[in-house]
């Protein structure tokens, strides 16, 4: 995603000076025989600049094999939200990193409105922390507005103001539904079903995949009737019963895939999101898998069901996985 995003807005002349993006292990050159890494305080990585995106996610041991493996002069910027998604393993770096980063020096400060060409607003500074003069904390966002139901609920959420989320939710804000515990499949029925069904009807792949990509159903934990298996089971047994997808198998047509193991071979890597169709219009035994291509401007890709490498269905993914897939 990050690839795509890069070759979107970078001109060509900057493009050529960027490597192409990559997991920490593999900028790192992490050997599966040994488990160890190639890019060490030995072996330094050769770049002038890295930069990490969703830094939140990076564990503590992770974060100290990048930083031993940077050359004493290169520059390290980590984005990401600290009040998001902690690392699966030990640690939650960025977090701590901004915890104490609660302003500017004064010296700072100054050089601040001087390359801002305009007073700024009072700093709250000195800061506590060593990094301090070196965290931006960013506090708009392009995707709502604060005033919005989503705004607010973010709010209430961040600040774990348990009844301030009920209020928000209660208010019958547009941009948010609240649904009580639906226990049957008649009440799903009515909400999330159609929207598989205009993406799924498109014959044309890259179209579906774009359908696809508008909406998600996000889930908290991996398990249970609310978890990615009974979403997934539940979604499959509405779009079966309405024939939007085909029937049940390995594979089947219409099936949505994610994939959580890289294949460099077929660059295919962990969160990219595939849609399953026959190989011909008769043929529902051989199956071929679709995603979008690396260079969005050619459309898709493709490779056999059996050349797939670790997958799962995907009609409904957790909220850890839907950061690598967005």
């Amino acid at each position: 995603r990050l690839d795509e995003a890069l070759s979107e807005k970078l001109g060509p002349s900057a493009q050529s000076t960027v490597d192409r993006a990559a997991t920490l292990h593999r900028l790192l050159g992490y050997q599966y025989a040994s488990g160890r890494f190639r890019h060490d305080p030995d072996n330094p990585l050769p770049h002038d600049l890295v930069m990490v995106d969703e830094a939140s996610m990076v564990d503590l041991p992770m974060m100290s094999r990048l930083v031993g493996a940077l050359r004493k002069t290169a520059g390290l910027i980590l984005l990401g939200d600290k009040d998001q998604l902690a690392s699966v393993q030990a640690g939650s770096v960025l977090a701590d990193i901004c915890r104490e980063a609660d302003g500017y020096s004064s010296q700072f400060g100054r050089t601040l409105e001087l390359v801002a060409g305009k007073p700024l607003p009072p700093l709250p500074g000195p800061g506590k922390s060593a990094v301090g003069d070196c965290v931006v904390l960013l506090k708009r966002s392009f995707r709502f507005d604060a005033s919005s139901g989503i705004g607010k609920l973010a709010a209430a959420i961040q600040a774990s103001d348990f009844d301030r989320c009920k209020e928000v939710l209660s208010r019958g804000n547009p941009d948010l539904e609240w649904v009580d515990s639906p226990g049957e499949l008649s009440q799903l029925e009515a909400v999330v079903p159609e929207r598989f069904r205009a993406a799924l009807d498109e014959a044309d792949i890259e179209a579906a995949l774009r359908g696809l990509d508008s909406f998600r159903i996000l889930c908290a934990e991996k398990q249970g009737t609310f978890g990615v298996t009974g979403m997934n089971r539940a979604m499959q047994t509405l779009l079966r019963r309405q024939q939007v997808i085909g029937q049940e198998g390995e594979f089947y047509r219409n099936q949505l895939v994610l994939v959580n193991h890289n294949d460099y071979q077929q660059q295919l890597f962990n969160g990219e999101v595939g849609l399953v169709r026959g190989l011909g219009e008769e043929d529902e035994g051989s199956f071929a898998c679709h995603f979008p291509a690396l260079d969005p401007k050619e459309g898709t890709r493709w490779c056999l069901t059996s050349r797939l490498p670790g997958w799962e269905t995907a009609f409904a993914l957790t909220v850890h996985k839907s950061q690598g897939s967005e």
